[in-house]
């Protein structure tokens, strides 16, 4: 159908954004765990114990023009359609369950074959392990020649589809509330492993909810105890230490997945540090992408960031020093620790006075422990320094948003 054709071409908006879309449906459809793996011109999508429905049924909604979807299958079929109506990218579809033969569905970039048992070519691939222990569903999207990613390729000489799709998950994909391996590491760490040269995650927090009927974001075990059923949080934020200029950023996470992110500007000039606060969006509406928000008024946006950058704010008058004590590469493991250079050398001065010049050693030595504990103060008052200049910027991110608002609500 030409309608469901043009549709899936415009639907995204970068063709890098399928993926998004696959882990928004693993998220609903109750995945335990999503593998993505990328050679040099394809990507697979493995979920395992997903709630997506049967082969046939993928079948039937994939060509149909109004199917009936789940929560679940609404954001699949999107990211199927990008990919094989769109960039006509083939697309192999393999169901395994403990006990049971692969059965598999493939669309050639044109058409969808009948379902049939996999060939063990397939199950050769690399796609599934020797043996599954619960049911998976896996998405196998190869490049095409018929495509426009190809065409591109042999016009620019460049071929950049996975390199994008790779840059997709790093950045969007980090909230999911649930086990994210790409090309085996884990990427639901909601930028606590970010590597970057100029700067590094300095502390992680996330509230948890009070009031269940309030819509929050789903955190995963790694940040919270696998005891706590609800897994929900008024909001999350890491906080960076840069040696460079970052904007601060407030990221709307809906169903998983960062759809949109508010650079707080301004701020980035006047401190060493960075900002990625993460709010919850699933209560909200959104345009036929599901990745743009829309928002029942202009001031609705800026008054939860207000509202999540006033309890960071809090949490880091409370912390005091001890966020940018986290940054010592060496931190002090004690006072026996701390004393063990100066008594040496004050040990060492006293069993020697008798051949050197121990008057002279034993100053030394003294000497030494007086600048040691001098020392200790300064690195002290340097902390303590260095709190009052993370107070101070907090309040200015608080100020900017509060004139956000303001500005918001005159309009």
């Amino acid at each position: 159908d030409r309608a469901v054709a043009k549709l899936a071409e415009f639907q995204l908006p970068r063709p890098s954004a399928w993926l998004l879309k696959m882990v928004q449906a693993g998220v609903l459809g109750r995945a335990t765990s999503i593998v993505i793996k990328q050679k040099t011109k394809s990507t697979s999508v493995t979920f395992d114990g997903v709630e997506l429905g049967s082969l046939e049924e993928l079948r039937e909604i994939w060509t149909h023009p109004t199917p009936l979807l789940s929560a679940a299958q609404k954001p699949l079929l999107i990211a199927l359609r990008a990919v094989g109506f769109a960039r006509r990218r083939p697309v192999l579809v393999t169901h395994r369950a403990p006990g049971q033969q692969a059965r598999s569905l493939f669309w050639n970039g044109a058409s969808l074959s009948k379902i049939q048992i996999a060939q063990s070519n397939i199950l050769e691939r690399g796609l599934f392990g020797d043996s599954v222990e619960s049911e998976q569903l896996c998405f196998h999207v190869a490049g095409s020649p018929l495509g426009a990613d190809n065409r591109l390729q042999r016009t620019k000489g460049f071929n950049d589809t996975v390199a994008e799709e790779f840059k997709e998950i790093q950045q969007s994909a980090v909230t999911c509330p649930i086990p994210l391996l790409l090309d085996g590491r884990r990427v639901d760490h909601f930028g606590m492993e970010d590597v970057s040269l100029h700067r590094k995650p300095m502390a992680f927090g996330c509230e948890p909810l009070e009031d269940p009927a309030v819509s929050g974001l789903k955190v995963g075990s790694r940040f919270f105890s696998p005891s706590d059923a609800q897994g929900l949080s008024a909001g999350a934020w890491v906080l960076y230490k840069t040696s460079k200029a970052y904007s601060s950023q407030v990221c709307w996470v809906k169903d998983g997945v960062v759809c949109e992110v508010d650079v707080l500007s301004g701020l980035r000039d006047r401190s060493r540090y960075c900002l990625r606060l993460f709010l919850p969006a699933d209560d909200l509406e959104t345009d036929l992408t599901g990745l743009h928000l829309r928002f029942s008024a202009p001031k609705v946006r800026y008054e939860r960031q207000l509202t999540a950058l006033r309890l960071f704010e809090r949490r880091v008058q409370e912390s005091g020093s001890g966020l940018n004590a986290s940054f010592d590469p060496k931190p002090a493991t004690g006072k026996v620790s701390e004393w063990i250079g100066p008594a040496a050398v004050l040990v060492g001065g006293t069993l020697l006075a008798p051949f050197t010049w121990g008057l002279g050693l034993v100053l030394g030595a003294l000497g030494a422990v007086g600048a040691h504990q001098f020392g200790r103060s300064a690195r002290s008052r340097a902390e303590e320094a260095a709190a009052r200049d993370l107070q101070a910027w907090a309040a200015s991110l608080i100020a900017a948003s509060e004139q956000l608002l303001l500005n918001s609500s005159r309009d």
